[in-house]
């Protein structure tokens, strides 16, 4: 794991790491704000994203629109999913019969739909994962000891 790690380094030393990191070809998990250094030496992109960990088989210089892709989706999931809670709030003032079970369930779904909705507004995820080191002989180097973890806030 390199953390920052062209801080405090001049130009020719960090031209050195990059040859070094892109020859040795070992994965490795790299948290950097220098977004030249990134571009010269990932080959995949994963980005933590309101409690999601999402992945790119690219490296660092497609992520500006790879994250453009994602938010043009969110947002037409979010206005497809205002037009449904719009639905079911028309149908919902019409007057709902307690008798049928069918209606139930969908005031049921109703809920569901609003907590779904303000999920998404409020996108207050918690976060853990964990890493387990291997050996230096190990062809791909630090490897996830288990999954990434999503814990959801109630």
């Amino acid at each position: 794991m390199l953390d920052e790690p062209t801080n405090h380094l001049d130009l020719p030393t960090i031209e050195w790491l990059e040859r070094e990191l892109v020859e040795r070809r070992k994965t490795l998990v790299v948290i950097s704000h220098d977004r030249a250094f990134l571009e010269a030496v990932t080959t995949d992109t994963f980005w933590m994203d309101r409690g999601t960990l999402r992945h790119n088989n690219k490296g660092y210089g497609a992520f500006d629109s790879w994250t453009e892709q994602i938010a043009d989706a969110e947002i037409k999931s979010a206005q497809k999913l205002d037009q449904k809670l719009k639905a079911e709030a028309r149908w919902l003032e019409r007057g709902v019969t307690a008798r049928r079970k069918r209606n139930q369930g969908r005031l049921e779904r109703l809920g569901q739909l609003r907590a779904q909705r303000k999920a998404l507004l409020t996108g207050q995820d918690l976060v853990r994962f964990e890493l387990e080191s291997g050996p230096d002989q190990q062809p791909h180097g630090d490897r996830l000891r288990k999954p990434v973890q999503v814990l959801r806030r109630p």
